[in-house]
């Protein structure tokens, strides 16, 4: 399955809250600039994934506060099946689950698996077996 941009997407824009300055109450991302160009990116990314899986998206973004660049969720849909796909800039792991409909955000259980490596094709694997 070609999923190029979503791959690329997660292994390199993950932020490192370990370099950031300290503010006195809480690290703070404060590249505001680049918010908009992430939650785009993500955006693009899980449609892309979507179409390699022959699924109709639905594809949200939410901005967040300034702690990091914000969430990017979406369904997919095929086959009468729904998954919900959830992640942000902070997170370590994409989050995956089972849903009975395109506003069903508690779902079924959820599953986790690293934005890199091997986690990202536990996923993809796991994802064409729900929708089919």
């Amino acid at each position: 399955m070609k999923t190029t941009m979503l791959r690329s997407f997660l292994s390199t824009n993950a932020i490192d809250y370990d370099s950031l300055p300290y503010s006195g109450e809480h690290e703070s991302y404060r590249d505001y600039s680049h918010k908009k160009k992430w939650l785009r990116q993500g955006k693009a990314a899980l449609k892309e994934l979507a179409i390699n899986l022959g699924a109709t998206p639905d594809i949200s973004t939410n901005p967040s506060g300034d702690i990091d660049r914000g969430y990017v969720s979406g369904f997919f849909s095929k086959n009468g099946k729904v998954v919900y796909i959830s992640f942000n800039d902070g997170m370590k792991d994409i989050l995956f689950r089972t849903a009975e409909h395109t506003k069903d955000y508690t779902g079924g259980s959820n599953n986790n698996a690293p934005l890199i490596g091997m986690g990202f094709d536990r996923m993809t694997e796991w994802l064409k077996v729900q929708l089919n």
